[in-house]
């Protein structure tokens, strides 16, 4: 049968996008594609419901806005959804995942329904200490010389429980940014150009980063139950970020084996570049099923998760070595345009002056 690659738009409601590309059979009608996420955390729980599209095809994803949700606990316990914009559906009550507790999510869209199996909410990770470590890596630049990179590693100690377990990790950060040139006005080289507003010349600007196109996992298998382990979450470049202080936040998920192993397919395919000897494309289905006459194909996951968020506050003290922070973007001696955030930091991108609530 033909295949054709398709586009979905998963997107993790807790704050990133995910897009991936895998390769799925044609069939004459286009796959539904469901993300649907229920923590333990006291909130409206959301539904992402998308009719995916054909990457030829003329438009954006087509949002499923007639469909009737509602996840359902093995103590008979039902959680309705509401339709809010866009494919996205939210519980109409705030409601917390109970540990122990399981499961399972029903779709109705028209005449079909789909649902998946019940799923336990397992109990929280055991986390310990989230670090920081600095050091190099090899790239290769433009001239197609080698370069010694600084990059800082940021991992937890994760201890796997004594049963099998699996986890996915999502992150976000926040770090001070001091612009070299605060408060001057040579940033705006127009002569009829004036600063925006009065710029100060002592501001501390804060900035905020959220994973994109990321997805990391981890799970008990091949290590001894009750053991320790470092796991590196995510890798970032030093420079800006510890200018003077970072503060990443990681959120642990333990999650079910389906979850797990749905995560995991699209890692694999999002690594696979389709060299001659790569593996075929495994086909993509997760832990949601059409029930009675449905038959339309469903790519999508219904994770049932406990959460842990972590968050610490790292000095620049742990950067080894100088760090060029600002030198390439401001460097006025090329004669290129600087950007205006040289001079005023709020034109950073996601940056505000405003010092967060939960900053030291």
């Amino acid at each position: 049968m033909k295949k054709i690659k398709y586009i979905f738009s998963f997107l993790v409601i807790l704050g990133c996008a995910r897009p991936f590309d895998p390769e799925i059979e044609v069939t004459e009608e286009q796959p539904i594609s469901i993300e649907a996420y229920l923590t333990d955390e006291l909130k409206n729980h959301t539904v992402l419901i998308q009719q995916a599209k054909a990457i030829d095809a003329i438009g954006d994803f087509e949002a499923i806005t007639n469909a009737d949700v509602f996840v359902e606990s093995n103590s008979g316990t039902i959680y309705d959804y509401r339709y809010v914009e866009e494919g996205l559906y939210q519980s109409v009550d705030v409601f917390e995942g109970e540990v122990g507790t399981s499961y399972k999510i029903v779709i109705s869209i028209g005449s079909s329904t789909y649902e998946s199996e019940f799923e336990e909410m397992l109990p929280q990770a055991d986390i310990g200490e989230m670090d920081a470590l600095f050091g190099f890596e090899i790239v290769q630049s433009e001239t197609g010389e080698t370069e010694n990179e600084p990059k800082v590693d940021i991992f937890l100690d994760l201890t796997f429980s004594d049963e099998e377990s699996f986890y996915r990790f999502d992150w976000n950060a926040t770090y001070q940014a001091n612009t070299p040139s605060q408060g001057s006005t040579f940033c705006f080289t127009d002569v009829n150009q004036d600063p925006p507003r009065v710029l100060e010349i002592l501001k501390t600007c804060y900035v905020s980063e959220v994973a994109e196109e990321f997805i990391k996992l981890a799970s008990s298998e091949g290590f001894d139950a009750g053991s320790t382990n470092k796991v590196t979450v995510f890798t970032v470049d030093p420079n800006k970020r510890f200018q003077t202080k970072y503060s990443p936040e990681i959120t642990t998920y333990r999650i079910t084996e389906s979850a797990y192993n749905f995560w995991k397919t699209i890692e694999n395919q999002t690594l696979n570049v389709g060299g001659l000897f790569d593996p075929p494309l495994s086909p993509i289905t997760g832990n949601i099923q059409p029930v009675g006459p449905a038959t339309d194909r469903v790519i999508g996951v219904f994770e049932v998760a406990s959460t842990i968020r972590k968050r610490e506050f790292f000095l620049n003290s742990i950067v080894g070595t100088r760090l060029r922070n600002y030198e390439r973007d401001c460097d006025a001696s090329e004669g290129l345009p600087i950007p205006f955030s040289c001079c005023e930091c709020t034109f950073l991108a996601n940056s505000d002056d405003i010092r967060p609530d939960f900053w030291q």
